[in-house]
């Protein structure tokens, strides 16, 4: 009984934490060789304006995966990133498998938007 009041505290405590709001800086760099190896809470758009090739960020959930999203059109899947006065919105969302993390969220005007589960 009491291991079942711990594991429900647990599932709340958690659920919480993942939907919590977070925001994101925006950094653009010209190359990957700019990346730095501490992502933090930054949202890095790789390429020059208007070609940009990469999104790379950690992800929002704090397991600290790197999350590459690839912008360019050539490629499958592929995002779209509206930049407007320092503000970015990718679309579509962003999934990352279960094997992972599991998060699924949307990146609106540089915040998290967690997807129901």
């Amino acid at each position: 009984m009491a291991r079942l009041r711990i594991s429900n505290v647990l599932k709340r405590w958690w659920a919480n934490i993942a939907q919590r709001p977070v925001t994101l800086r925006v950094q653009v760099i010209p190359s990957m060789s700019e990346l730095p190896l501490a992502l933090d809470n930054r949202l890095y758009i790789v390429g020059k304006s208007k070609s940009y090739k990469w999104v790379i960020f950690s992800c929002p959930c704090g397991c600290g995966d790197r999350i590459d999203v690839c912008l360019m059109p050539s490629a499958m899947p592929r995002w779209e990133l509206s930049l407007r006065k320092g503000r970015a919105s990718l679309s579509p969302s962003v999934w990352v498998p279960r094997e992972r993390c599991g998060s699924h969220f949307w990146i609106r005007q540089n915040r998290v938007i967690w997807c129901d589960k």
